[in-house]
């Protein structure tokens, strides 16, 4: 590494492919649903707080996992004088856009507390702190649409189900592959309070799935309920395949193609909306 943020290396430090995942998303979102009115400004302003704070957290969280990061084959060296600077900048950045974001600052302004508590304590927690960041991850996709009136309430918790529990399940496997570097640094996370047990936590998760799919069939055109249920079965086969050879690195990639298959099933699959 030539430079302490070196550009490559700094998209990787912010995990550059979820950022394109959430624009992707809201990119299909505005496509389908979004119409420019009064509202125009309030969606921007949710747009770039999430995408700043999804920067800054992923920023904070190497700066607090630096020495543990190390002992990663795939570590980024980094500059963390610099680092904390940006991520704080970011931080106050977020704090001042919640100022123009009435009638949603609350949640916006939980968001940004989250965040920060999860880097500094909750992410050591079991269940906790991927919990935090699966409500985070539904937020920041659904707070941009807070105002529309052509989405139903079923439709939404549809989404914010899906949403939290698939990204619980990336979590979890996370912190599978984590598990033996987290033990040396005092973690607490689920595998390392038993490791049977986060195993049975990961089925629930999958009967959650499959039974909040069912649960909105109706929301969804057959085709459509259909070629999702058939792919999101092979895509989790084939990681629960991975997970008993422990390729975790495999799991969590086939995860993060199965929400974004998700989300264009939810939003060109749907009925009921658009």
């Amino acid at each position: 590494m030539t430079h302490p943020l070196a550009l490559i290396d700094f998209f990787k430090l912010i995990r550059w492919k979820n950022i394109l995942i959430y624009w992707f998303t809201i990119g299909l979102f505005c496509n389908k649903f979004h119409k420019p009115s009064h509202n125009h400004q309030f969606f921007l302003i949710i747009f770039l707080f999430f995408t700043i704070l999804g920067i800054a957290g992923n920023l904070h969280n190497n700066y607090m996992d630096y020495e543990l990061d190390k002992l990663k084959p795939r570590f980024v060296p980094f500059d963390k004088k610099l680092i904390k600077k940006i991520f704080i900048g970011l931080y106050l950045s977020d704090f001042i856009l919640i100022f123009f974001a009435y009638p949603i600052y609350r949640i916006l302004l939980v968001s940004l507390l989250l965040m920060i508590l999860y880097n500094i304590f909750f992410k050591k927690i079991a269940f906790i702190g991927n919990f935090i960041i699966a409500v985070i991850t539904a937020l920041s996709i659904l707070m941009p649409y807070w105002t529309l009136q052509n989405l139903k309430n079923n439709v939404w918790i549809f989404l914010i189900s899906m949403i939290i529990v698939i990204t619980l399940i990336r979590e979890l496997i996370k912190d599978m592959e984590d598990s033996e570097l987290d033990k040396k640094f005092d973690y607490k996370t689920l595998p390392l309070i038993n490791n049977k047990l986060s195993y049975w936590f990961l089925s629930l998760y999958l009967i959650f799935f499959y039974f909040i799919l069912i649960q909105f069939k109706t929301e969804f055109t057959s085709l459509a309920f259909y070629i999702f249920l058939i792919f999101s079965t092979a895509i989790l086969g084939i990681s629960m395949l991975n997970l008993f050879h422990k390729n975790y690195e495999k799991i969590t990639q086939l995860i993060k193609l199965l929400m974004l298959a998700g989300i264009i099933f939810f939003v060109y699959g749907n009925q009921n909306i658009g």
